[in-house]
């Protein structure tokens, strides 16, 4: 009888060895696996964070200067460096967002600079961040926002990138220190729920929903303000639209004027009395209410003083001594049918007497509004203050262009004249 073969102990020794070995060394193949793949992940993690970061001071730098257009209306590279530095670390907030994901984050001094083209706005920022965490470190240096618009005006008074002071946000106490609370003054002095544009000119839009939808566009200026000065359309000028007349006389503010025999080809064609600093034209016409405005920015209507400097005419008076003229009342003798339907886009020119404010008015209609009737237009500028009124072209001819932001009313119709104001874009005071 045979013996069954029997495994030796030392083969079941090495067997075992054998096993253990292999097992360490899985271990081992693992474990380094596993620690090559974790530094992949904080490497692509950490990449992540740089462009979070690069991301986010360029998403600060886009609110800043977009709220800044908004709320202030920055029209030049002076006012746009204050408010940059009145507000840029407020929206930083410390790299709070970037800390709380357990990444140290350490900056310096930031330089900005402005761009001003015909079509663009660029902000870049010199602003030195160090972002680090475990062995891993990135330094960022160059930031840029771009925005798009007409600064054609703004890019003629800047031509070339214009750099605005260095700012140490923890030791410059020249500047607001970190997280304080700054205010931006504007030197001007506007009726209340008025955004100041520029020195004593305000803006204010209001949106009604009774008695039909209606948007309308007012601009108050205080004439008052000596470097306030007004400009009507020379004669000889060509057919143009608003925004042309704007920029080509470098205005701050600029609307449609009088009506225009069809057909014309130049001011003298508007219908009623125009004079521009100076030299007047078309014949005085007592049925074409007008305005007239001394050199000194005295402010006169319906009576044509002997010395008249610039001079525009309407098609109706809509106020007078106060009261709404009475000529837009149903029933009264010279009482015009079709008032009462014909809404439309107006432009209507007004003057408060008592606080020696003109008034400029633009009621849009498209895009869901429905303009105003001719006595809710009359109506409309005796609610906002305006003790003398006349209407003026309507329709698509009424446009209100302001510098910096073009056309914000109305459209690019060539009219026959316009009026327009020049102002001073307003000073920024930080308060803290």
């Amino acid at each position: 009888m045979k013996k069954r073969a029997q495994v030796s102990i030392p083969v079941i020794a090495a067997i075992t060895i054998l096993l253990i070995i292999s097992f360490l060394l899985y271990q081992n193949i693992a474990s380094k696996n596993r620690q090559i793949q974790d530094e992949k992940d904080k490497v692509i993690e950490f990449a992540n964070v740089r462009t979070k970061t690069q991301e986010y001071v360029e998403h600060c730098m886009e609110f800043v200067v977009e709220e800044g257009m908004e709320d202030l209306w920055v029209l030049d590279s002076d006012t746009l460096f204050a408010y940059i530095n009145a507000h840029f670390m407020d929206c930083i907030n410390d790299f709070e967002s970037i800390r709380d994901e357990g990444y140290n984050v350490e900056y310096g001094s930031y330089t900005p600079s402005i761009e001003f083209t015909n079509d663009y706005l660029y902000v870049n920022m010199d602003f030195p961040v160090d972002i680090s965490k475990f062995e891993q470190k990135a330094t960022l240096n160059n930031f840029m926002h771009k925005q798009e618009g007409d600064y054609s005006t703004i890019a003629s008074a800047y031509p070339d990138p214009v750099i605005g002071p260095t700012v140490d946000p923890i030791a410059d106490t020249t500047q607001q220190p970190l997280n304080a609370q700054v205010n931006i003054q504007i030197k001007t002095d506007m009726p209340e729920g008025f955004t100041p544009i520029f020195e004593n000119i305000g803006l204010k839009i209001e949106e009604l929903t009774e008695p039909r939808p209606i948007r309308a566009y007012i601009v108050k200026v205080n004439v008052n303000d000596p470097d306030i000065k007004f400009f009507v359309t020379p004669p000889g000028e060509p057919y143009q639209s608003t925004e042309f007349f704007r920029q080509k006389n470098n205005l701050q503010v600029a609307i449609n004027g009088d009506g225009h025999i069809v057909g014309g080809t130049i001011s003298d064609h508007a219908t009623g009395f125009g004079a521009s600093e100076g030299v007047e034209y078309m014949d005085f016409a007592p049925e074409h209410p007008t305005m007239y405005f001394s050199n000194d920015n005295e402010v006169q209507f319906f009576d044509k003083p002997k010395e008249i400097w610039n001079a525009i005419s309407g098609f109706r008076t809509l106020v007078k001594n106060g009261k709404l003229n009475g000529k837009l009342n149903k029933g009264h003798p010279d009482y015009e049918i079709g008032y009462e339907n014909n809404y439309r886009a107006r432009t209507s020119m007004g003057y408060d007497e008592e606080n020696n404010i003109l008034i400029l008015v633009i009621v849009v209609e498209g895009g869901g509004y429905i303009g105003l009737n001719i006595k809710e237009t009359g109506e409309f500028m005796l609610e906002h203050g305006a003790t003398s009124a006349i209407d003026m072209d309507s329709g698509s001819s009424s446009t209100l262009a302001v510098q910096g932001q073009g056309v914000i009313a109305g459209g690019q119709r060539l009219v026959a004249n316009h009026f327009g104001v020049y102002g001073n874009a307003y000073s920024v005071e930080k308060v803290y």
